[in-house]
């Protein structure tokens, strides 16, 4: 076999397409091994097929259909004409534009489940505020418990904070309700 002669997973390796891409081509009659051995079934393809094969996966990087590109060899010249790559820049643009529609959709999408996120959090911290507000008046504010702030015999100079700092509440040493203020931090 001659120098120039590769057989198809040799010819595959340095052109960067696969065996069963090139058997497709075959079969199609886009790219043909030079030489098939009837007796081993081996193909052997040329130094100078791999200029076609990178004509291929050229003209495949821009867009045309290997119908389209056998066609193009099958014409004379081997080269796209003017229109027909207008048309193809035609079809990118279109395809641009639906692909920024999309990527515009999803975009929304994740913003929305940001958003959703976010509340059901805000949503959380403000349970846990309320939670703790219930905890605290049932700690301090229930009459019924000896230790209420509502009881004459414990009214003092007060300071009380909840667990996590969100609910505190401070008094002076006077009964009234107005003397007693209670803050909650702002969660959000």
């Amino acid at each position: 076999m001659s120098i120039n002669k590769m057989k198809i997973g040799e010819f595959s390796r340095l052109c960067r397409v696969s065996v069963r891409a090139l058997r497709h081509y075959e079969k199609i009659g886009l790219v043909v091994p030079e030489i098939i051995d009837r007796s081993t079934g081996y193909r052997y393809y040329s130094v100078g097929q791999m200029q076609k094969m990178a004509a291929v996966k050229s003209f495949q990087s821009m867009g045309f259909s290997l119908s389209e590109i056998k066609e193009l060899y099958e014409d004379s010249t081997h080269i796209p004409s003017v229109p027909a790559l207008e048309e193809k820049m035609k079809q990118c643009r279109e395809e641009l534009f639906e692909l920024t529609e999309r990527l515009d959709k999803l975009q929304a999408v994740v913003l929305s489940y940001k958003k959703k996120e976010t509340m059901e959090i805000q949503q959380e911290l403000y349970r846990d505020v309320i939670k703790e507000c219930r905890d605290f008046y049932n700690d301090y504010f229930d009459i019924t418990k000896s230790d209420s702030l509502l009881k004459s015999s414990n009214w003092a100079g007060v300071s009380f904070s909840s667990s996590s700092s969100a609910v505190t509440v401070t008094a002076n040493s006077n009964v009234e309700v107005a003397n007693y203020t209670v803050n909650v931090t702002q969660l959000a």
